[in-house]
Parts: structure tokens; sequence; C-alpha cells
């Protein structure tokens, strides 16, 4: 995980120079890590978020979101292999669906068991992973 100031630092520095931040939420995304989206942890919006994969259980989906100023295309302008397969959008609403129905809270619940189980083991083996600190900062 990035230190805690790192999104927001990097949001800032995109804003300053007018740049896009693109959160790309393919294997994070769809309330795997206990919020809708990953960099929601860090309070930061991105000007783009993608998705696929848990969007639509492991089928052949994906999805592009973002406001207004940067997804303004045509009809006709943009075009997916993996787009509005009826399957796969039935999934992604069975998805929806059942993401709503509360898990992400249970992922969150989850993520915070397992947190608690590698810190103890971190604590409880500290002198045996010492040695280790400087091959890991090399």
């Amino acid at each position: 995980m990035p230190p805690r100031d790192f999104l927001p630092r990097l949001r800032a520095l995109a804003t300053e120079h007018g740049i896009l931040l693109v959160a790309d939420e393919i294997q994070s995304g769809m309330g795997r890590t206990g919020k809708l989206y990953a960099i929601e942890h860090w309070n930061v919006q991105a000007d783009i978020v993608v998705l696929a994969k848990g969007i639509a259980s492991g089928l052949p989906l994906g999805a592009i979101i973002g406001g207004g100023g940067v997804m303004s295309w045509p009809p006709g302008s943009h075009g997916s292999t993996f787009g509005g397969n009826p399957v796969s959008c039935a999934a992604a609403l069975a998805t929806l669906d059942l993401i709503e129905g509360g898990l992400i809270e249970n992922a969150a619940l989850r993520g915070a068991e397992v947190r608690r189980g590698l810190e103890n083991l971190r604590s409880r083996h500290a002198a045996k992973l010492s040695g280790f600190a400087s091959v890991w900062k090399s």
C-alpha cells in the first residue's frame, strides 16, 4: 500500500498541472478492499476509474467511469471488445446487487481480521524478520 499521503499528493500534483488522474480499479475495485473503489481509502477522487473482472464476477466486461468533462464522446466514437454483452451485463447487475447487499462490509471486516492476524505474526516474529529489513530496502 502506498504511504497515506501519496495519493492525496498525487491528486494535488495532477490538478496543479492539468493532468487527469486515472484509478485502475480492475483488480482492487468492486468492494474487494472494503470500499467500492480502493482509492476511496485515501479520500481521493479520480478523474477516470477503470473497472473490469469484478464488475461482472469474472465474466468479460469492462467499464470506464468519469465526469462529463472527460466522457463527452459523440455516439459511436468509442467501442470495446467486452462492451454490451447481454450475459455479462446481467452478471454485472447481479454482482452490484450482491455488493450492495453487504459484501463491501464483509470485505472490510475480513480485511481488518487478516490485518490484525498479520500484525500479530509480525510482532511475534520481529526478531527473525529484522535481518530482512536491509534486503527489502535495497
